[in-house]
């Protein structure tokens, strides 16, 4: 056996002499070093995460204020790094409604990863919006033995969550968001845009729907948010006699 071992190695230095970088030695070391890993668990951990589907129903009239006007939005799991969100951004952030889901997602991915979701809050709030949120988001999502975080937050918004079930949602995730019954849009030099007021549904508050004001600033090709603070406060807890811990999203 160890004529053999000893045989392939001078081979393999042999042919690393005639490269100009030595890959065959290189090849043959990493294989040794991995404990000569199969090509099918390799194409294993490169395989692509499976694309990010969405839906909606109603639409919320960006031009024209019509109060209490709905609209629902799913998606079929949480991105996993800023690459994906861009590309579901591309599909839902052309919308009011879309804008406010792609806020809620960056919220759960800060909740992940502080980097990742921090880029994604960047790329999905106005200059000025960002500061507020990226303040407000350690306390209530990451904090470390902390009793004031509430993990599930992002789940209250979506169908199918209760304090009895542990806020665990029903797939695909949907939210449901409406235009302010009383406040209508308003024209905003400093945003350079109309701001839309509008409101999201979540069963982790006593005052269910949350505010949210969403602007498409001039030569922006999104809706940004401008505001949401209500957004991001403490929720309910889990009850304590839930059917099921949260589980956390996909």
């Amino acid at each position: 056996m160890k004529k053999v071992f000893f045989c392939v190695m001078a081979s393999l230095m042999m042919a690393a002499c005639t490269s100009k970088d030595g890959s065959a030695l290189s090849s043959f070391v990493s294989e040794v070093s991995s404990g000569g890993s199969s090509d099918a668990e390799a194409a294993e951990a490169e395989a692509p995460a499976s694309e990010i589907e969405v839906w909606s129903t109603g639409g919320i009239d960006p031009k024209e204020w019509q109060g209490g006007q709905t609209a629902s939005v799913s998606i079929s799991r949480i991105p996993r790094n800023v690459a994906e969100f861009k590309e579901l951004q591309k599909k839902l952030g052309t919308t009011p409604e879309g804008c406010v889901m792609l806020q809620l997602v960056a919220f759960e991915m800060f909740g992940r990863d502080k980097n990742v979701g921090e880029q994604c809050v960047n790329l999905n709030n106005t200059d000025i919006n960002v500061p507020s949120v990226m303040r407000r988001l350690p306390d209530i999502l990451t904090r470390k033995d902390d009793t004031y975080v509430r993990r599930h937050l992002v789940a209250t918004y979506f169908d199918g969550a209760s304090p009895e079930n542990g806020f665990n949602p029903t797939s695909p995730y949907t939210i449901k968001v409406r235009t302010s019954q009383v406040h209508q849009y308003e024209r905003s030099n400093s945003l350079k845009g109309y701001v839309l007021y509008l409101e999201v549904y979540s069963t982790g508050y006593d005052t269910p729907w949350r505010g949210c004001e969403v602007v498409k600033q001039k030569g922006s090709e999104y809706y940004k948010v401008c505001n949401s603070p209500s957004m991001y406060v403490q929720c309910k807890e889990v009850d304590f006699d839930a059917s099921e811990d949260y589980k956390g999203l996909n």
